[in-house]
């Protein structure tokens, strides 16, 4: 699987692009900065699943951002 990173103004999105059970070019995350934070969306794409949001503030990000970059230097 492969994604495609596509930045627009305040607007981050993360879109599907080889390998997903969802039509290519779907957005897999929008990630919407705030000013004081971000919205991230992740969309559901199924009558089963709601969409799922999470918003943080910039100090948030960041330790969630040092967490996940610990986490995925010590897996590869």
């Amino acid at each position: 699987m492969s994604e495609k990173v596509v930045v627009k103004g305040n607007v981050v999105k993360v879109k599907a692009s080889i390998g997903y059970a969802i039509p290519e070019e779907s957005t897999l995350l929008k990630m919407t900065d705030t000013g004081n934070g971000y919205i991230c969306k992740f969309p559901a794409y199924s009558s089963c699943y709601q969409d799922n949001y999470i918003c943080l503030d910039y100090d948030e990000a960041e330790y969630l951002y040092l967490a996940l970059k610990e986490v995925i230097e010590r897996d590869q």
